[in-house]
C-alpha cells in the first residue's frame, strides 16, 4: 500500500504522528495495518495504545488527564 509506504519511515521516532482525513477515508484500516506491522515487529501488544473516540468503548477517558493516565497504564 503505497500510504503505509510514506508512513512507515516515521515509526519508530519520538515525534507525534497525526493521520487525518474526511470520515470513512480508512483512517481506522491505516492504523490496524500499521499495529499489524507493530506487532510482526516485535513490538509488544501492551505498549501499543490504541483509543476510539467515535464509539462509546472509550468514553472512560474523557479529559486530558485520564487519556494522559491511560497512555501511562495507570487507568
Amino acid at each position: 500500500m503505497i500510504l503505509l509506504g510514506i508512513i512507515r519511515p516515521f515509526i519508530g521516532k519520538h515525534i507525534i504522528k497525526i493521520l487525518t482525513g474526511i470520515r470513512r477515508c480508512g483512517k481506522s484500516v491505516m492504523f490496524r495495518l500499521i499495529r499489524q506491522e507493530l506487532l510482526a515487529d516485535g513490538i509488544e501488544n501492551a505498549n501499543i495504545l490504541t483509543m476510539n473516540f467515535d464509539t462509546f468503548e472509550d468514553n472512560a477517558a474523557q479529559t486530558p488527564e485520564e487519556i494522559y493516565a491511560r497512555a501511562l497504564g495507570n487507568s
